[in-house]
Order: C-alpha cells, then sequence, then structure tokens
C-alpha cells in the first residue's frame, strides 16, 4: 500500500467518524470501529448495511417539530454515509486491481528477462 492509498483511507475514516459522530452507528463510532468496518469492506467482507441508522426514539426530545427534523437530519446523514461508503470500496477495488495488474506486470517482466 502506497502513502496516496494510506491518505486516502485516513480521509475517509476522518470523515465517516465526523458524519457519524452525532447518531448511534456502532459500525462507525470511534477510530477503532470505522477503520475494521473500512478494513473489511476493502476486502468484501463489510456489512453491507453499515451506513445504516436504527432510530431510536426517545421522549425526551419530543419538542414541536425537533423530531421531525432530528429524522430529515438522520436521514441525510445515513444517505450520505451509504454514498462515501461505496466510493470508498469503489476506490478500494480499483487500488486493489491497480496492485494485481503491477504485480503481474513485474512477474512478466522478470520471466522475460530469463
Amino acid at each position: 500500500m502506497d502513502a496516496d492509498s494510506c491518505h486516502v483511507m485516513i480521509a475517509f475514516i476522518c470523515g465517516q467518524i465526523s458524519l457519524y459522530s452525532i447518531s448511534k452507528n456502532e459500525n462507525f463510532a470511534g477510530l477503532l470501529e470505522t477503520t475494521g468496518t473500512l478494513f473489511w469492506a476493502a476486502f468484501g467482507m463489510g456489512n453491507s448495511q453499515a451506513p445504516a441508522i436504527k432510530e431510536e426514539t426517545n421522549s425526551s426530545q419530543v419538542n414541536g417539530g425537533s423530531e421531525i427534523r432530528d429524522s430529515v437530519l438522520l436521514k441525510v446523514i445515513e444517505v450520505v454515509g451509504y454514498v462515501l461508503y461505496g466510493v470508498y470500496i469503489l476506490d478500494a477495488v480499483v487500488v486493489l486491481i491497480n496492485l494485481f495488474i503491477a504485480m503481474m506486470n513485474l512477474k512478466t517482466f522478470r520471466m522475460s528477462k530469463r
């Protein structure tokens, strides 16, 4: 993994942590959870429902229309989370395919030198 790939992963980790900081999503609750979720997603072993937010109704927060605003905000966070998660997986696939091509190219070069 080169430095650019690490920078991209760190950027996605920070973005997901910031995005989900106001929700109760256990997949992106902190640095370790987010890193683990994104790491395994890069290899196809991630949970496709990881960006989903489980809505929990709290009766103490019902103040006129604030519950509706909170619900809309959580839905926007969930949609943006799905988009970021999808873009991350797509980027990870491109990086892994490029790594595979580079390894095959090196193997072919070494065999042609013989």
